[in-house]
């Protein structure tokens, strides 16, 4: 990936997100990439993009793309990259992350002032989703019903990232998973008899089970799955798709009161 993108011209600059640079990564992890293109260069990009996305695929590296360009990454407007994705872009680029040049100089309009109204949008956008996926697995494809039940494993953590930043905690050391989940179970707001803390200890519970079991098999502590049995696992991941429901809704309405308490 490196080689391709440094040596086109369509490509501005880009940076390795997540784990990977942190270096706390997992073979769960996906490869997220933030890619910057030139607007006129577009055709070009999107063709080496694809050969990149058809070779992860074959190799059975879950790379995901972000693509952006030149244009709009000046323009918050025209796309709906968050402030708290801007700045963890920024973090990871100063963990050499970056390939081919730093891509932030191009991003304008983020601040502070916006984690929270983007934080209860994307709440409020995977409330929808897991409310829409629960009543609608029997009919999903595989490959879809397997990404909605990915993305409710990895919701807890997403969120408590999101909402640390809200409540105006910096990530002194660093924001790996370990370290959000820790701050999310120290800060006052969230105590032991907390909702938000009872339904992310049991969404994080599943979530641990879940990997514990992918790591014995890949590891041979445990034989290969049975079809039933991975039947088995996926619909314990999606029995605790209303916790992920109530958790969304939880914090959302930590964060509205927070907002309405502000503004009187």
């Amino acid at each position: 990936m490196r080689c391709r993108v440094e040596g086109s011209d369509a490509f501005l600059g880009g940076v390795v997100l997540g784990s990977v640079p942190r270096g706390d990564h997992s073979f769960r992890s996906d490869l997220d990439v933030f890619v910057l293109y030139a607007g006129i260069a577009r055709e070009e990009a999107v063709e080496t993009m694809q050969r990149l996305a058809s070779f992860a695929r074959q190799h059975h590296v879950p790379l995901s793309l972000i693509p952006l360009d030149d244009a709009r990454a000046r323009s918050p407007e025209t796309h709906c990259l968050e402030s708290l994705f801007v700045e963890h872009l920024r973090t990871c680029s100063g963990r050499a992350g970056v390939i081919k040049k730093d891509p932030f100089g191009w991003l304008v309009g983020y601040g502070e002032d916006r984690f929270v109204p983007e934080t209860m949008a994307y709440l409020l956008h995977k409330i929808e989703k897991f409310e829409k996926g629960e009543c609608t697995a029997p009919a999903m494809s595989e490959e879809s019903y397997c990404d909605l039940l990915s993305d409710v494993l990895s919701f807890p953590a997403s969120v408590v990232r999101k909402v640390i930043r809200c409540h105006g905690i910096l990530f002194s050391d660093g924001d790996s998973k370990r370290e959000v989940v820790r701050l999310y179970r120290k800060h006052d707001g969230f105590t032991e008899d907390g909702e938000p803390l009872r339904l992310f200890n049991r969404l994080l519970s599943e979530e641990r089970r879940y990997h514990g079991i992918l790591l014995d098999v890949i590891e041979g502590r445990k034989a290969g799955m049975s079809r039933r049995e991975y039947d088995v696992v996926l619909r314990n991941i999606e029995a605790v798709i209303p916790t992920a429901v109530e958790f969304g809704r939880a914090n959302f309405n930590l964060l509205l009161e927070a907002t309405l308490l502000c503004q009187s």
